[in-house]
């Protein structure tokens, strides 16, 4: 092809047609341009088609997350609305002192003092931050949700430490201070793990007057009470904290779907 377009400028030249041989050239020229155009679209489409096919991966890696993340949000939400009634139950004990219930009453102390954390499952949007990828999503409204998700997690992270130390310094400290959860009369060198707590099979008479005169303790002690409310107050404040997370991920989710379809 080179050669037949170079007999061709060599013939113009030699016939001394420099008008037809200008207008060739230009021709020419322009041929070139439009291969070279032609080029760049179709490298330009092979790079978009690539970047779409890892915007969908990271798309669907996200979306796997989301549904995961409510799933767990729900499941820890019912567990703290449940910390919640359970505070509110030891408070009635404690204004009534009705202590016959006593491992009852223990056990309302056990789901109030449970810790637990919710973990996002945020492993993809880690990596699309890391990697520098956050532009190959074209969605802007995904972005924005994304990064006030990430926001809000860090908001619950604060609040939750800050519960813990209460925790620590108004429930689990005075608990320890008031109840033996192990029978005293046990020699050291025989206790075993089954006598730090006193499960229904082995109820003793003994277990229960120590028990009871722990809890009585405890009832009266205004900064355990004071913990219970607070229990109870930041348990149920989580609890909308995980309602406005959730809300976030299910409009995540719905874009997120739309996107991919």
């Amino acid at each position: 092809m080179i050669k037949f377009f170079r007999k061709i400028r060599q013939s113009l030249i030699m016939t001394n047609q420099t008008s037809k041989y200008v207008k060739y050239a230009i021709g020419e020229i322009v041929l070139v341009v439009i291969g070279i155009l032609i080029a760049l679209s179709i490298n330009n489409w092979n790079e978009n088609r690539k970047e779409r096919q890892i915007e969908i991966k990271y798309l669907s890696n996200l979306k796997r997350d989301l549904q995961n993340d409510s799933i767990d949000l729900n499941r820890v939400k019912k567990i703290r609305l449940n910390k919640v009634i359970s505070a509110k139950k030891l408070l009635n004990y404690a204004e009534s002192k009705e202590l016959n219930t006593i491992y009852k009453i223990d056990s309302l102390y056990v789901d109030v003092a449970y810790w637990l954390e919710y973990v996002p499952n945020n492993n993809s949007f880690k990596e699309i931050i890391s990697s520098g990828n956050l532009n190959i999503i074209k969605n802007e409204t995904i972005k924005s949700l994304l990064l006030e998700l990430s926001n809000k997690n860090e908001e619950i992270v604060s609040d939750r430490d800050h519960m813990r130390r209460e925790y620590e310094n108004y429930l689990y400290d005075k608990r320890t201070e008031s109840i033996n959860l192990f029978d005293v009369n046990n020699p050291s060198d025989n206790i075993t793990a089954d006598d730090w707590f006193y499960p229904n099979k082995e109820v003793t008479e003994a277990n229960a007057k120590n028990l009871r005169q722990g809890y009585r303790t405890l009832f009266k002690n205004k900064t355990f009470i004071t913990g219970l409310a607070y229990a109870a107050g930041n348990n149920l404040y989580m609890v909308n904290q995980y309602n406005l997370m959730l809300a976030q991920i299910y409009i995540l989710i719905e874009i997120i779907e739309k996107e991919l379809n």
